[in-house]
């Protein structure tokens, strides 16, 4: 009987963005103890008819033991120089990201929002603005402060933040822990956003 869980092509990302495909095959009678070998071989759809981009060629291994002789390889999706191999995993990532923090935090989905007019597109391509969601009966008050940074260089933007306490980065929580502490409501925090990049600070963390 096939098992549709580890024959196909699976799709995952983890933590870093980094993209991969596992394979898994079934070829009866086609076993590594009978000298046989198989490959996965890999090219970008844009990439095919170009004679300077060699195909990405995977080793699978072979199951032992396995009743239809299953072969499988994970092969990792990074980008490669000069190619289309590999492109936009790194996008991927982000765009889960932002829908699981739209689903997280209700300011997000909140029509309550300000933007900082006074702030924004002062010398650099910087704009900001926060999303608000008010307390509830069973839920605190939440901020989220949205940066994005449309130039091709990183940049700074000094900007009031509406509530004191510590607020955390979000987009690349995954990653790595960003946290920046306001002393008082309103006081003025100056953030380096990466460039053609985003940053979205939460409070309460």
């Amino acid at each position: 009987m096939i098992n549709l869980s580890e024959v196909g092509a699976f799709g995952s990302i983890d933590p870093s963005g980094n993209l991969s495909v596992r394979f898994g095959l079934y070829l009866p009678g086609i076993r590594a103890s009978d000298g046989f070998e198989v490959e996965v071989r890999i090219i970008h759809r844009d990439d095919r008819f170009d004679p300077a981009i060699p195909t990405q060629d995977f080793p699978l291994t072979w199951v032992n033991g396995h009743p239809l002789d299953l072969w499988t390889a994970t092969v990792p999706l990074r980008p490669l120089v000069n190619t289309h191999f590999g492109y936009g995993a790194p996008l991927v990532r982000v765009y889960r990201r932002l829908g699981l923090l739209r689903r997280t935090y209700r300011a997000l989905r909140s029509r309550e929002s300000y933007y900082y007019y006074l702030q924004s597109l002062q010398g650099n391509q910087i704009i900001a603005y926060h999303r608000h969601a008010p307390a509830t009966a069973t839920q605190p008050e939440g901020y989220v402060m949205v940066l994005l940074n449309f130039s091709d260089t990183a940049g700074t933007i000094s900007v009031p933040f509406p509530k004191a306490g510590t607020w955390r980065e979000m987009i690349d929580a995954d990653v790595h822990v960003r946290t920046i502490t306001v002393a008082a409501d309103g006081a003025t925090q100056a953030i380096t956003v990466p460039s053609n990049y985003g940053l979205a600070f939460v409070w309460p963390t």
